[in-house]
């Protein structure tokens, strides 16, 4: 058998060996004296890492308190911004609500303008329509333009337009030529000639004739006859004081180049005077002319 001390010696596994009562006292007298002189250095290492600690923390509480000025700051700059925003919105809106009020106004006057001409549009058209219809009706129902043979074998040439140039001569032209017309291709009633001359009105003449048109659809005036349209074109289109000026010019009448000048001229102005005798119309033509016509016109004894 073996010697227990031998065995604790040797350091037999899984047999513990309590320590020697003695040397265990010993050991932790030791050790506390170590632990005593090693405190006293690890203290006064700490005390400036508890001061920069202090410092530290005394920097973050001044940084705290700046950071919380400035969010006090912040929220009143905001609650400013707030008010400021809110006014300029509504400011904003209030404007935005006025122009709109306004282009809707606008709007409104456009489409009642556009209504309004529209209106006029298809009253014209409707005007024209009906007028149309009745030159129509007027040409179909008269017996010349349907059964003259003379007629379609003669091509007649249509009259000039007449614009509505205040000219008595112009006017007396343009009724002439509608008289020759007539004859020409044989027009012999009277609701054909009034039918058919306003065809060739235009510009001022077209509507003069379109208002006279509508009084007579009205019943408030009635033109019956040719005579009637001829009277009523040459009381609006030709000068009152038509003859009176035209005896003017031919007194300042002086021949200025060719004797066919003047006498174009010199015709021209006796057409517009309506009671010259030709006693007066020599005087004045030969009055007018250069000395050496006169002097061949006295040779001649004219």
């Amino acid at each position: 058998m073996a010697n227990p001390s031998n065995v604790a010696q040797e350091g037999v596994v899984g047999v513990d060996v309590p320590p020697e009562p003695s040397r265990g006292r010993e050991g932790e007298r030791a050790q506390g004296k170590n632990r005593g002189k090693s405190k006293a250095p690890s203290v006064d290492a700490l005390e400036p890492r508890v001061g920069t600690l202090e410092i530290a923390l005394s920097a973050t509480q001044d940084n705290l308190e700046g950071l919380e000025r400035r969010v006090d700051n912040l929220k009143g700059e905001y609650a400013e911004f707030t008010v400021a925003t809110k006014a300029l919105m509504h400011e904003q809106a209030n404007i935005l609500r006025d122009e709109f009020h306004s282009f809707h106004d606008e709007l409104l006057k456009l489409r009642s303008f556009v209504q309004d001409e529209l209106r006029a549009v298809r009253a014209e058209v409707d005007e024209v329509r009906s007028d149309w219809a009745w030159h129509k009706r007027t040409l179909s129902a008269s017996p010349a333009s349907a059964n003259s043979s003379d007629a379609r074998r003669i091509d007649v040439p249509k009259p000039d337009t007449y614009d509505g140039t205040r000219n008595a001569t112009i006017v007396d032209n343009f009724l002439f030529g509608l008289d020759q017309y007539f004859d020409a291709m044989g027009v012999r009633d009277e609701a054909s000639k009034v039918g058919t001359a306003p065809t060739y009105l235009r510009g001022a003449a077209q509507l003069w004739w379109r208002r006279k048109y509508g009084e007579m659809g009205k019943g408030i005036y009635a033109i019956d006859t040719w005579a009637d349209f001829k009277q009523e074109l040459r009381k609006q289109f030709t000068p009152s004081n038509a003859e009176k000026e035209a005896r003017a010019r031919l007194r300042r009448l002086k021949q200025s180049g060719s004797i066919r000048d003047y006498i174009n001229e010199f015709t021209t102005l006796m057409l517009e005077i309506s009671d010259m005798s030709d006693k007066d119309s020599l005087f004045y033509f030969q009055d007018g002319l250069k000395d050496w016509a006169k002097t061949a016109l006295d040779r001649r004894g004219v």
